[in-house]
């Protein structure tokens, strides 16, 4: 399918030196995701290739537009590298200060991402929004980015949210069952995992040091983590067993059989 070669506005346009054969047909699936897409195809983009690398180039509106653009480009099959030159110049009557912007950021999070506004602050500069603070989920951290990356006048966005305990120490947990799995371990359900402001403590019982190496690197990968308390015990598998075995029992809740006593 062949994609686009106008210079005119709102599309996609490669340099009119020769390209290579495999970097032009890589230029044009390039031209031709840039002009589909809903973000970028109205923009004015300058395509170049040259080994499989693309550079984008030209002006577009908004920072969720050069964002779209350069994903567009990295998806494309056979293109190893993108370099994102592109310059993000707002339209004229969507021009506004700093000062401006920040209250747009703020309204907009609250209103439109429906994000509780006082757990972080909102600060901008050149354009160039910062958020710092926390927020209870991931999710929430990438809706208010994607949010405000649609916003006229912001040229950039630094992410600096935390993210709250309890999820932290979902994925915590997820990462160390992935890692004793991948050991040939079935000890995830004996341990501990406590979260509390980027500490995470670890206890339980293993029956191999190996194991306990493995989830305590599999806590201290995780982002949010800024410290790992290592209580994990080791002792033999026969005991480490009869530990996880009685741990289970204790909190188990008796069958009906059970619950009514003896037959008759």
């Amino acid at each position: 399918m062949q994609a686009p070669h106008s210079r005119g506005h709102g599309m996609a346009r490669h340099k009119t030196y020769p390209l290579a054969p495999l970097d032009r047909e890589l230029a044009e699936r390039i031209e031709y995701e840039l002009h589909h897409d809903p973000l970028a195809g109205k923009e004015s983009i300058d395509v170049d290739v040259s080994g499989a690398r693309a550079t984008l180039s030209g002006h577009v509106a908004t920072y969720a537009a050069k964002l779209a653009a350069a994903k567009a480009a990295r998806q494309i099959p056979g293109v190893i590298a993108v370099t994102d030159d592109l310059e993000i110049v707002p339209a004229a009557s969507t021009r506004c200060t700093d000062a401006q912007l920040r209250d747009v950021a703020l309204e907009t999070l609250k209103w439109k991402a429906y994000l509780r506004t006082d757990t972080f602050e909102v600060s901008v500069r050149d354009g160039c929004v910062t958020l710092d603070g926390r927020v209870d989920w991931t999710y929430q951290k990438q809706l208010a980015e994607r949010t405000l990356a649609a916003l006229p006048g912001v040229t950039s966005i630094r992410n600096c949210l935390h993210v709250g305990d309890k999820q932290t120490q979902m994925e915590v947990m997820t990462a160390i069952r992935a890692a004793l799995r991948n050991a040939a371990e079935a000890q995830a359900d004996a341990l501990d995992v406590h979260v509390c402001d980027g500490t995470v403590t670890l206890r339980g019982t293993l029956s191999a040091v190996e194991a306990g190496s493995l989830i305590s690197e599999a806590a201290r990968n995780h982002p949010e983590v800024r410290v790992v308390r290592n209580e994990l015990q080791v002792i033999a598998a026969e005991a480490a067993e009869d530990a996880r075995r009685k741990g289970g029992e204790a909190g188990r809740i008796p069958d009906d059989d059970a619950a009514d006593g003896p037959g008759p």
